[in-house]
């Protein structure tokens, strides 16, 4: 049985097409791609996805979490789809089946890819930070909370994982880059800020 991909996005045209078309390159993948797009996406990340075998809808959602949990949501509520999904953020470039079969190959638990490290200065938080708020890992999809929210999403999820006392594999991602940036854009940094907020007026921070 495939497993499903879920990629949360919102503007991603730039890299979405070769997202899609490496994970319909790859056995396991092949047919069960599914992205998800933000309320406030507005270009043609949709149309992209189609024309290259994925599956686009429209969330009414914003934020990164909700629009990834709406999503399971509708995806599970009559489904025969394998327990395990992989999440992978929209933004990614650099994917191949190589990295696919890499973050499959752990049977049990959850296993987060890292990508490369950035190549800009960026402060010693971020770096320490890198490996555990990936957005390419595969995982039971049980794992995402009801409360999924914004960029607390990986936060959550770890925590999820802790607290059940899942095997939790690290695989490095060589060649799989983020677009990182460093400064923050300013919105980038309210919607931060802003999911802070609720992560710390929900003891998650």
């Amino acid at each position: 049985m495939a497993t499903a991909v879920i990629i949360p996005a919102r503007n991603e045209e730039k890299t979405i097409g070769a997202i899609v078309k490496t994970f319909n390159d790859h056995p396991e993948t092949r047919g069960d791609i599914f992205v998800f797009e933000d309320a406030d996406s507005t270009d043609n990340t949709g149309r992209l996805v189609w024309e290259n075998g994925g599956c686009a809808v429209h969330v009414d959602k914003r934020g990164k979490g909700q629009v990834v949990k709406a999503g399971l949501d509708m995806l599970f509520k009559n489904s025969d789809l394998s327990s395990r999904i992989i999440l992978c953020d929209g933004d990614y470039i650099g994917l191949t089946t190589d990295h696919i079969t890499r973050i499959l190959k752990p049977k049990r638990g959850m296993t987060i890819g890292v990508p490369d490290f950035p190549l800009i200065d960026v402060p010693e938080h971020v770096i320490s930070a890198w490996p555990h708020i990936s957005g390419f890992r595969c995982l039971p999809h049980g794992l995402i909370p009801d409360d999924a929210h914004g960029y607390m999403l990986e936060t959550q999820i770890n925590l999820m994982a802790i607290k059940r006392r899942m095997l939790v594999s690290k695989v490095m991602m060589p060649g799989l880059k983020s677009p990182f940036e460093w400064p923050l854009s300013p919105q980038r940094m309210r919607e931060l800020q802003r999911d802070r907020e609720w992560g710390t007026r929900n003891g998650l921070l």
